[in-house]
């Protein structure tokens, strides 16, 4: 590629994602601003205790350590500083394409992302990514140490980047111990803080049961017939990880074994493939986007507005001395409708009916509300008796993108 031609494609690309990062961060600063990720972000960054032992977390611990660097109790300013973000981390990686294949294949990566910039940069997902570019890059640079540790923090980022382990190492060959050793420590520093435990977090999500539609195994569930998407979980989820839906999983890993076998048996000479695979990918990606568009995944301004409207409808409708329990809503009413809330999984199984009963005896009318996907978790953690049963017609129903229903609590109920 010329260098004028070349010197015009990168400006316009880099244009391209400024308009989005400006566009992105008038849209967030001029109305109202939901994504649950943001919201998740923000909580993470503020919550007291040992990650993964205290409370749940979802994240691996590089990715989470970069949650709580940029987060903040302020989602908007949480969103603002993740925005920059990607967009550093995305210029970061076309560098790092630049420094270990070249100007064209660094053209290439910019052009094959424009139509992922229809997502926004509200995703952490350029993280792993540009730490494993540059992973690569380092070690075709024969910076074999500095390559071993930022390979492992892409490992440790997203789980993901270790079916990209087997090509490092056989580039590494010999050179490798700087990733074998910080892959070690990096696990049992992992193990020290959260434990087994910790692990089985971020592989199910919190003990998520459906697949997140942005997963490998969501995307292929999703379009293969998993039902509709839901929400649960904090994310948009399809089908259940349990059943028969871990074939696809089966598959996905007997391909990764394929892969992993002859990537050992190939030499550094290969690592020039990898350019080509993350273009293969970045194709991919662009088809999945065009489906997701065509099936409504990406309006999640529309899926959210849910939490505005049940705000808006408790400061509207509730008492002044109501308290709401809820959890997929408790930040939204405490916030949009100004009124107190207990998280009802943190209610122990046999003290529902307890709990309403003091809340009544201290002058507060106790409210639940619900979405369609915790009726059933709340129906079994309570035992299906007493206020569990959730037996009697609600208060209302909001019909928003997912239904949301507010149960006045009977009185006989309380007692």
């Amino acid at each position: 590629m010329q260098a004028p031609w070349a010197a015009l494609a990168i400006g316009a690309n880099i244009a391209i994602r400024v308009v989005v990062v400006i566009t992105t961060l008038s849209t967030l600063w001029s109305g109202p601003f939901f994504d649950a990720d943001v919201r998740r972000f923000s909580a993470l960054s503020v919550s007291a205790g040992t990650p993964y032992r205290d409370y749940p977390v979802e994240y691996a611990p590089v990715e989470l350590g970069v949650i709580r660097a940029i987060g903040s109790s302020d989602t908007r300013a949480t969103a603002t500083r993740l925005v920059i973000l990607c967009f550093v981390l995305d210029l970061l990686a076309f560098a790092g394409m630049w420094r270990g294949w070249g100007r064209r294949t660094a053209i290439t990566y910019l052009w094959l992302g424009v139509p992922l910039l229809v997502l926004r940069y509200v995703r952490m997902w350029y993280l792993p990514v540009t730490l494993s570019v540059w992973g690569f890059a380092l070690l075709r640079k024969r910076r074999p140490n500095l390559a071993g540790v930022v390979g492992a923090l892409a490992v440790f980022a997203k789980l993901w980047p270790i079916a990209l382990a087997p090509a490092f190492l056989a580039g590494a060959r010999r050179r490798s111990f700087a990733f074998v050793v910080a892959g070690v420590v990096g696990g049992v520093g992992w193990l020290l803080l959260g434990g087994i435990g910790g692990i089985r977090q971020v592989l199910t999500f919190r003990s998520a049961t459906g697949w997140e539609i942005e997963s490998t195994v969501g995307s292929i569930v999703w379009l293969f017939g998993g039902g509709e998407p839901r929400w649960e979980a904090g994310a948009v989820r399809v089908g259940s990880s349990e059943g028969l839906t871990w074939l696809p999983a089966v598959v996905l890993v007997v391909l990764l074994g394929a892969i992993w076998w002859k990537a050992l048996r190939s030499g550094l000479e290969d690592l020039d493939g990898v350019p080509s695979l993350v273009a293969v990918c970045a194709v991919l990606a662009t088809w999945y986007v065009h489906v997701g568009l065509a099936r409504h995944v990406t309006d999640l301004q529309r899926l959210e507005s849910r939490f505005a409207l049940a705000g808006e409808y408790a400061a509207r409708t509730l008492p002044p001395n109501a308290v709401v329990l809820a959890v997929q809503h408790s930040g939204s009413i405490r916030f949009h409708g100004r009124r107190d809330t207990i998280a009802w999984d943190a209610i122990p199984a046999d003290a529902l009916d307890a709990y309403l009963a003091r809340l009544q005896a201290h002058g507060r009318q106790p409210f639940i509300v619900l979405e369609d996907a915790e009726e059933e978790p709340f129906r079994r953690r309570f035992g299906r008796r007493g206020s569990g049963s959730l037996d009697w017609r609600p208060l209302v129903e909001l019909r928003a993108p997912s239904r949301v229903r507010f149960y006045d609590v009977p009185i006989e109920h309380r007692r």
